[in-house]
This record gives structure tokens, sequence and C-alpha cells, in this order.
């Protein structure tokens, strides 16, 4: 994203959470990020296109933290989990966009028909990303369910800002976390242990077509999948045991740097150019500049 139109989109981030949608001025957001009014409209033909763009940032970051997550290889499922619920819940509540949706209701003539299912989109990969973290953990035979738990944990999200508003602090989204992994147990105990025919609000389908973009959990697990394979590569390879162990240090940095949300591409892509000086490694390489997306 260029860097301007990226300081624009967190200032209305930043002013949208705190006076809404509708009592927030162009002026403010230019002033905010910056610059001149007339420098906006040089990225953005008015304030009605800031919350898509909101949207997809927001998204964006989710997807970078999940992929980070899920391509680290010390954690449990069940820990990942719970980190996977901070990294929406950090994103969700710190920028609240979804909340001024019903909240502070946009003009409308805000979005037209292309607008409206790019937002879908945005909403529909976020439930998909939720559902894969919860089938990660409790298993397909819950898979009917997961819909429906989603729904009650977006509810509860949303009732927890209403409620709060400015007051939520990194210490209260770090509880609500642990708390959603409580309410999840606790739904998935019960519906395992009920007697009769299931009952679902929305079943399996949920509530829109299962079709998807990018999966960063996947991509995630798969990045930490290639990096044993490059560690158990090497070890079979006939060095010196100071060679051996020069690439295996590179090989732990760069496991280090693929598992942060904020990788430096320019660090990934020079680790991986040392690596792919043996030949032997140049295909597990090459997978993983496509899932680092270099």
């Amino acid at each position: 994203m260029d860097n301007k139109r990226d300081d624009i989109v967190q200032a209305a981030m930043r002013l949208f959470s705190k006076k809404g949608f509708v009592a927030t001025s162009v002026e403010e957001i230019a002033k905010e990020s910056g610059m001149a009014k007339a420098s906006f409209y040089k990225y953005f033909q008015g304030k009605h296109e800031l919350p898509m763009a909101v949207c997809f940032r927001m998204e964006e970051d989710i997807r970078k933290g999940i992929k980070a997550l899920y391509s680290q290889t010390g954690l449990s499922s069940r820990d990942k989990l719970l980190q996977f619920f901070k990294i929406y819940l950090n994103n969700i509540i710190g920028n609240k966009i979804h909340m001024l949706i019903i909240t502070d209701p946009f003009p409308a003539n805000t979005y037209d028909e292309e607008t409206t299912e790019a937002l879908d989109g945005h909403e529909k990969r976020l439930f998909l990303w939720i559902r894969d973290a919860l089938l990660d953990v409790y298993g397909p035979d819950v898979e009917e369910h997961i819909w429906d738990i989603a729904f009650i944990l977006k509810s509860v999200t949303f009732e927890y800002i209403q409620m709060f508003e400015n007051r939520v602090e990194k210490e209260s989204i770090d509880k609500l976390a642990d708390f959603f992994l409580y309410i999840t147990d606790s739904l998935i105990a019960g519906m395992r242990q009920q007697s009769g025919p299931p009952s679902f609000l929305w079943g399996l389908e949920g509530w829109f077509a299962s079709s998807r973009g990018p999966d960063p959990l996947q991509e995630g697990k798969k990045i930490a999948g290639l990096l044993e394979k490059l560690e158990a590569r090497l070890m079979r390879l006939s060095l010196s045991d100071s060679n051996k162990q020069e690439f295996l240090d590179i090989i732990s940095q760069l496991r280090k740097e693929a598992s942060a949300d904020d990788a430096s591409a320019g660090l990934l892509k020079a680790m991986l150019s040392y690596l792919e000086q043996l030949d032997e490694l140049k295909e597990e390489c090459l997978k993983l500049r496509g899932l680092l997306g270099l």
C-alpha cells in the first residue's frame, strides 16, 4: 500500500473508532494523516471509500498474524487457538469498524453493488479463518456446529465493544480471549453430550457460500513443514560440522523471522538466497518464497 494512502487509512481508523463515521470529516482525516484536505482526494474520491479500505487493512493485518502464528512449531494447537483469538480481537476491537456498521450506519447510497460484494467477501474470509482455527483444535466431528459457535463469539465481541467502548485495554482483550476459549470448550462439550438429533442455527453451510481466498492458517502450517524439511535435508548432506551449523543457524533465524507478523521481506530474501547456495535446498526455498510472498 502507498505510504500516504496508508497514512490516511490509519488516520481514518483512529478517528472512526473515536468519533464514528458520520461525525468524522474529510478535513479531520487529512489533518490527522498530516496532509492538506486537497491531498486527500489524490488517494480517495471521498470519505465513503474509507470504511472498505479500513476493513481490508484490518483483514490483511489479521491474515499476516494468523500466517505467522501457524508457521510456529513450538505451540500446541490449543495455544495457537488462544493466540488466534487475541489476534482477531485486537484487530476487531482496536479498529471497531465492524461495530460502526451497526451503531453508526453509513448512508444508504454509500456503497454500490460491487463494493457491497467486496465487503461481504471480507466478512466471509474472517469467518472461514475462525472456522479453520476451531476445526484445527476440536476436529471435524464438530464442523456442523462451527458456524453457530462463530456466531456466538462474534455476538459477544460486538456486545463487549458496545458496553465498554474506549475502555478496552490489552489486559481486557487477553481476558476476553481466555473467555472465548472457555465458551468454545463449554459449547462443544455440551454439543457432544447432547442426546437426540442436533439443533443448528446455521448448519454446515453457514450463512454464505464457502468460496474463499488464501488460507493463512494452512499457509502457516506449510511454512512450518517446509522449514522442518529444510533442516532434515540439511542434516543428511555431507558437509563439515562448521558449515552445517552455519546453515542450521540460518534456518533457525529464518523460522524466527517467518513467524513474525511484521517480518522483513528483505531479510527473508537474504536468508533464502544464502540457503539456495546448496542445490539440495532450492526446491523447499522456492516453495517458501511463494508462501512468504517473495
